[in-house]
C-alpha cells in the first residue's frame, strides 16, 4: 500500500541494526537536523527532509511509524493528487475538537504566530469554513506548499521549541496553515489507521 517508503530514524537510540539499510535516514547523522528538541516529535522529521534537501518529487507523503495503510491507499491518493489537492491529510477530528479548545495542546503557538506574523490566528479559524482538522502529522503535500509551510513554520521554531508541547502545537500548526494561506485540501476518512502508539513517551 505504500511503495518506495524511505524511513526517518529519529532520536539518539542505538542504530548498529539499521545503519547500513539503504532505505533508512539516521536523522542526527545529517548536517541540519532537530534531534536535540524532541519534544517536536514528527516535525524534526520533516526539518531533516527539508533542511537537506531531500525531498526531490512533486509530492511527499509523511507518516508516522504507527499507522496501517488500507490496501486501496495509493490509488486513493493518487486520485486525489490528479485532482490537484496541495494537501490531504487523514485522521480527521471536528474543529470543535480538543483542536484549540484544547489549551493544554497548543504550547504557546498562538501567541508565537501573533509575534512572528501579527496574525490572530483564533480570528482566521472562526472565519474559516473548515469543519475538520488533520489531528495528526500524518500529511501528504505538494512540494510549493510543503516548501511554503517550512517556511511558514520554521519563524516559530524557537518560540516553541523549549515548550513540551511543541509537537502538539506542530499538528495543529498544519491545519492553521491551511487556513491561512486558502490551500486546497481535503481530509481523508478510514485510508489510514493511526495506532497512537507514543514511542517517545509523549502525551
Amino acid at each position: 500500500a505504500l511503495p518506495n517508503r524511505q524511513y526517518v530514524f529519529l532520536g539518539m537510540a542505538p542504530v548498529n541494526k539499521i545503519q547500513h539499510r539503504t532505505d533508512v535516514i539516521i536523522a542526527r547523522d545529517l548536517k541540519y537536523n532537530m534531534e536535540q528538541y524532541p519534544k517536536f516529535c514528527s516535525f524534526t522529521g520533516w526539518y531533516l527532509l527539508w533542511k537537506n534537501n531531500l525531498i526531490k518529487t512533486q509530492y511527499v507523503n509523511l507518516f508516522e511509524y504507527d499507522i496501517e495503510a488500507d490496501l486501496g491507499f495509493y490509488s486513493i491518493v493518487s486520485d486525489h493528487i490528479k485532482n490537484n489537492y496541495e494537501f490531504i491529510g487523514y485522521v480527521p477530528l471536528p474543529i470543535e475538537h480538543a483542536f484549540i479548545s484544547h489549551e493544554q495542546y497548543l504550547g504557546n503557538i498562538i501567541a508565537a504566530i501573533q509575534k512572528q506574523y501579527n496574525t490572530d490566528i483564533r480570528k482566521v479559524i472562526s472565519d474559516s469554513p473548515l469543519q475538520y482538522w488533520s489531528s495528526t502529522s500524518n500529511s501528504t503535500f505538494s512540494i510549493e506548499t510543503f516548501n511554503q509551510y517550512m517556511q511558514w513554520f520554521e519563524k516559530l521554531i524557537d518560540d516553541l521549541k523549549d515548550n513540551p508541547m511543541s509537537g502538539h502545537a506542530h499538528e495543529r500548526s498544519i491545519t492553521m496553515f491551511l487556513m491561512l494561506f486558502n490551500k486546497k485540501m481535503c481530509i481523508t476518512k478510514n485510508v489510514i489507521k493511526h495506532l497512537m502508539l507514543k514511542s517517545s513517551n509523549y502525551k
